[in-house]
């Protein structure tokens, strides 16, 4: 194998470490969100455990957008962006189904019916599954928007995430979106809702889309490679110094404000210097790690390249398992709400791994079947081929070896 698709290999598991990291602090946060009230958390557990979780949906939106760059950017606008634009449409729509699967198995337990209704038509919205219905949207986004990008500048293409921010940011402060506070949600966020606004967190995505692409770009450069990966880990780091520099005479308490969700919808300036930070230096960090420390997460990274399936699983284990089969619900500690993670960590990295390697099995079998019927094909080709010299010669097969008679080919040879 060249060096070239090893290296690919090797950057695309950093990127599934990064997304699995991302969805393993979902699981930490959600599983404690979902057993305990904020009364039963101890503190150790709202700093710093649980501000840690606050990375989770920016670094989720950040690597979404780097892989897109690696994935789908080098199609647009080719021959092969068709095929990828239909991915793409498809893949929005299996995301936005399991969104309203999930709104229902989050709330069946206890809202009322009209509740749950009014949830899966967009008359309120959920928390602990919002993260998908950014990712649904945006994904229909960017089969319009990755030609546009493609055939863009450099120049322009940097821009794009800072207008993205800056619209968003005075939509929100400027626009009422005609008293629709629904449709103010989806596009910009509303402070009474969980919902990831398309255009505040599309930045984060942008950014991650044009850190993708200048990867892309210089591939084949070993030293610019490497600089990508510290350029994430400097930048990521200089915002979080940004972050402590700026609100440290009031650190404990914006720290503790930060681990409760405060400024996260739509996120503010402590909560994007901190969240978006520290996820550019986790992205940076994946990227550069070598290919032992790479094994080391191999948990995280199974979890990353199956991240759909175990946002679902965790939801239902969560939902459905600990709080209406067990009832687990205000009945355990924190500690065990610790335990209770790691066995949904565990349990959804081995089934994903098994399902991997069942794709791996069963895509085996159809290459092995494709290979064995080329092999009887040209074996037949042969055998017309020979039948066809001994008609041109004069000589009847069939008159030497009846059995050739049975060829279903025979009569066009004969032709």
């Amino acid at each position: 194998m060249s060096r070239a698709p090893a290296r690919a290999v090797e950057r695309l598991e950093g990127l599934d470490t990064a997304r699995g990291i991302a969805i393993a602090l979902m699981f930490l946060s959600h599983t404690v969100k979902g057993l305990l009230s904020h009364k039963m958390i101890p503190d150790y557990g709202v700093v710093p455990i649980h501000l840690l979780t606050k990375l989770s949906s920016s670094l989720f939106i950040l690597v979404f957008g780097f892989a897109v760059a690696v994935v789908f950017l080098p199609k647009a606008g080719t021959k092969r962006w068709p095929a990828a634009r239909w991915g793409l449409f498809k893949r929005a729509l299996v995301v936005m189904f399991w969104y309203k699967v999930l709104i229902v198995v989050q709330m069946f337990e206890r809202a009322k019916p009209e509740r749950i209704i009014e949830t899966l038509t967009w008359q309120r919205f959920p928390d602990f599954v919002e993260i998908l219905h950014f990712y649904g949207w945006f994904v229909l986004l960017l089969v319009v928007l990755l030609p546009i990008w493609r055939a863009s500048p450099l120049v322009v293409r940097v821009l794009f995430p800072v207008v993205f921010g800056v619209a968003g940011w005075w939509l929100h402060v400027s626009f009422d979106f005609w008293g629709i506070w629904q449709l103010k949600a989806v596009i910009v966020e509303h402070p009474k809702t969980f919902c990831f606004g398309i255009l505040t967190r599309g930045s984060m995505a942008l950014a991650g889309l044009l850190a993708g692409d200048l990867l892309l770009a210089n591939r084949d450069h070993r030293v610019f490679r490497h600089l990508t990966a510290a350029i994430c880990i400097i930048l990521g780091c200089l915002f979080v110094i940004t972050f402590f520099w700026v609100y440290r005479d009031a650190l404990p308490a914006t720290l503790y404000d930060l681990a409760l969700n405060h400024g996260k919808h739509p996120p503010n300036f402590p909560f994007v210097t901190f969240t978006f930070g520290g996820a550019l230096a986790v992205l940076g960090a994946c990227l550069a790690a070598p290919p032992a420390l790479l094994k080391l997460g191999r948990p995280f990274t199974i979890v990353g390249q199956e991240s759909l399936f175990c946002f679902v699983f965790h939801i239902v284990v969560i939902f459905v398992g600990y709080r209406y089969l067990l009832g687990l619900r205000h009945d355990v500690t924190y500690p065990q709400a610790l335990g209770l993670t790691l066995l949904v960590f565990g349990s959804a990295a081995a089934v994903a791994a098994f399902k991997t390697q069942l794709k791996r099995s069963m895509r085996h079998a159809q290459r092995a079947a494709r290979e064995q019927e080329e092999r009887e094909g040209k074996a037949r080709d042969a055998q017309l081929r020979e039948l066809a010299r001994e008609w041109e010669r004069g000589t009847d097969p069939v008159a030497r070896d009846p059995d050739v008679g049975d060829h279903e080919d025979l009569s066009r040879v004969r032709r």
